[in-house]
């Protein structure tokens, strides 16, 4: 437990919040749903998209909370209360957090991963081979924990979870004695609204891809792009700085990150000139993709379990990272990646009849379709693609009409289905995502909301040597609508479907 006064990292912080109430109270935890409150908390009074913390003050106090942040004035105050007034609750919600729980995040090296796609994919490469090569690694990305006691699923919905849950993961890294952290680190997550990793300073930035996503939370790509560059202003100095040869914000992220930041770029089958490290493929199956390099002139050749080059491509900032970390040369660590483990719900292949392939993917945006229609079509240039999919609902509405254009160019057929509907319904989803298919596209397209309809439609419609392509839940374990969220499994899902051999497709439209 801590004074309030003792959770203050510097007076700025301090001088931007006004108090009501002079007590200095013991604090055990941070809240924002009330109803978590007890003795010695402080309850953070959120203003969210469907709610209002303020509302709910008075039922955290009667649950124990002994101190009150809030952002607007309120109508009473209580003597025996401490209120804090601030503009921005959440980002106080972090700077407590991380004092509170002893600033686990100066004790050991975090490398912080950001990027439109392929963030997950990194992580997880990283981490397999930083523990490939005996470092003792932690892990919190999309799908996947580990704080020193071993690799398992990721026990939260979101894939940069709350500033206490960072902070309480990353004190558990320092008593399991990790020698370094690999984070997942979400738009939402470096914004200066959620400002969930305010408090982290990074030892390495590795950026993957930066086109657009979640514009119903940014608003704008301006702002959007501008939340990812936190991640690079967050390094400490002398840090490393890791993006594509490509990337399209390369000067801002390196305006933006400190002085004496070094910087390193990669680059995949691009006649680039600066890239420092450069590799080029010259073969791909279904499920491997082999590749060369020239380190020191001499030809350097390898492969990843992993087809489409964009896992490829990720996995370069991996290697840049962990030759750094582990002072190993980069063309020894590239030999390495012949023995990755596949990712779960990325590009997971599922042989079927008559040479039709089942592929689970965990695509979601025009770009990811982009990548991967093209890959899919490259790796399988005969028979036609069937993609079932959707687009998750309260969200960034602005992608769906560009992922309908992109599956309609290179598919035969769409199966639209739910994905994470939330409190919209699956038919004006459905709607924005056909307002993206040209007029004059023969793609035949479907709508069948219940996702396991729509597998069971779409596997009863393939014939030889079809692709089917199950795209944007991935590994994620449950499908979110208004009232509930139901359990779900891709692969199960697909597996089951097979397994009854009579195929029942739901209603179309």
């Amino acid at each position: 437990m801590l004074r309030v006064s003792a959770l203050w990292p510097n007076d700025k912080i301090q001088s931007e919040c006004s108090f009501h109430g002079r007590n200095d109270p013991w604090i055990d935890s941070l809240a924002f749903d009330s109803r978590t409150c007890g003795p010695g908390s402080i309850y953070f009074a959120y203003v969210g998209t469907h709610t209002d913390g303020h509302l709910f003050i008075h039922e955290a106090i009667s649950h124990g909370a002994v101190a009150i942040v809030h952002s607007q004035p309120l109508p009473e105050y209580q003597d025996d209360i401490l209120y804090i007034q601030t503009e921005h609750p959440r980002r106080l919600y972090s700077t407590f957090s991380s004092a509170l729980h002893g600033y686990p995040q100066l004790k050991l090296p975090i490398i912080g991963v950001t990027g439109t796609d392929g963030k997950t994919s990194t992580c997880e490469i990283l981490h397999q081979i930083l523990v490939g090569h005996g470092l003792r690694c932690g892990l919190l990305d999309t799908i996947s924990m580990d704080d020193g006691t071993g690799k398992r699923p990721s026990p939260y919905r979101q894939s940069t979870p709350e500033a206490t849950e960072i902070h309480a993961f990353l004190v558990r890294c320092v008593e399991h004695e990790v020698r370094c952290v690999v984070l997942e680190a979400t738009s939402h997550g470096l914004s200066h609204e959620f400002a969930r990793l305010a408090d982290i300073p990074f030892t390495i930035a590795i950026f993957t891809t930066l086109t657009s996503e979640h514009l119903e939370f940014h608003q704008t790509l301006a702002n959007y792009v501008q939340s990812k560059l936190n991640l690079a202003r967050q390094l400490m100095p002398g840090g490393l700085l890791i993006l594509p040869a490509s990337f399209k914000y390369l000067t801002e992220a390196k305006q933006a990150a400190p002085q004496k930041v070094k910087t390193l770029t990669y680059a995949l089958d691009e006649d680039s000139t600066i890239a420092d490290l450069q590799v080029n493929t010259f073969r791909a199956t279904l499920d491997r993709r082999y590749f060369t390099t020239v380190k020191g002139g001499t030809l350097v050749r390898s492969s990843i379990p992993l087809a489409p080059a964009f896992f490829l491509r990720n996995a370069l900032g991996s290697i840049l990272a962990a030759s750094s970390l582990l002072e190993i040369d980069t063309a020894d660590l590239l030999r390495d990646l012949k023995w990755i483990h596949p990712i779960h719900g990325r590009f997971e292949v599922y042989p079927l009849v008559d040479g039709t392939v089942a592929i689970i993917d965990f695509a979601h945006t025009a770009d990811a379709f982009s990548c991967l229609f093209a890959e899919v079509r490259r790796l399988r240039p005969n028979g036609r693609m069937i993609a079932v999919f959707g687009a998750a609902g309260e969200r960034d509405k602005s992608k769906r009409a560009p992922m309908g254009c992109i599956a309609a160019s290179w598919c035969h057929t769409i199966i639209l289905t739910d994905e994470d509907p939330r409190g919209e319904s699956s038919q004006a989803i459905f709607h924005d995502i056909r307002t993206g298919i040209p007029q004059d596209s023969d793609v035949e397209v479907h709508e069948i909301a219940n996702r396991t309809q729509a597998i069971a439609f779409a596997l009863r419609i393939c014939k030889a040597g079809d692709t089917l392509l199950l795209l944007g839940k991935g590994h994620e374990r449950s499908i979110q609508y208004a009232a509930q969220a139901v359990a779900w499994n891709e692969r199960m899902a697909l597996e089951t479907q097979i397994k009854l051999k009579t195929y029942t497709g739901g209603d179309m439209e």
